[in-house]
């Protein structure tokens, strides 16, 4: 089995070729899985914790870029109002109350 495990797999539609594989396809350094693996977690939880989703009033988002692309802003909107200490519920929510106000 934990030869197996070494060889690689397949979880959330990744299919790897082994750790150091998985570590790249999430985008990591090449150690990253093995880690995380040492902590004593499993292949699913290292993979979730990358992929995870955030989500608010029905918008579902990776990381700051993609949650601007997804309220038609430029890539750095998320980003830039971040740094003046917004959240992003808060972006979310005045660009929302933005949208409604021009509609109608």
């Amino acid at each position: 089995m934990k030869n197996q495990m070494k060889k690689g797999g397949r979880c959330k539609g990744i299919k790897w070729k082994n750790d150091a594989d998985l570590s790249r396809k999430l985008g990591k350094c090449r150690a990253y899985v093995n880690q995380n693996k040492k902590l004593g977690k499993t292949y699913k939880q290292i993979i979730d914790g990358v992929l995870n989703l955030h989500e608010y009033r029905g918008i579902k988002w990776k990381n700051d870029s993609d949650l601007s692309i997804k309220l038609c802003k430029c890539r750095q909107y998320v980003n830039t109002y971040k740094r003046r200490g917004d959240t992003c519920e808060q972006i979310i929510d005045r660009c929302l109350a933005n949208k409604n106000k021009k509609v109608g």
